[in-house]
């Protein structure tokens, strides 16, 4: 199966619970499991990771199996599976 990494940045992991009035009640949590369960569907292996870092991901610390060619995707349009 192939691997993807996504890297959520800074104060992601507030979502749904700073202001969620404004930036919604769904939850890094809830992101990340869809993530993976539409990667699932995809044949994808997805792991998560958040940083509340402002350092590029591309000078993160990863650990050897987490090495891959990196996209950057930071201002890729956000993928929404069809219901």
């Amino acid at each position: 199966m192939k691997k993807v990494l996504v890297l959520n940045g800074p104060n992601i992991n507030m979502l749904g619970k700073r202001q969620p009035e404004v930036y919604g009640y769904e939850t890094l949590a809830d992101i990340e499991q869809n993530c993976m369960n539409v990667g699932a569907d995809l044949g994808l292996v997805v792991t998560c990771k958040q940083s509340n870092s402002a350092h590029s991901p591309h000078s993160m610390h990863l650990s050897p199996e987490m090495m891959l060619p990196m996209r950057d995707m930071t201002h890729a349009p956000a993928f929404h599976p069809p219901p």
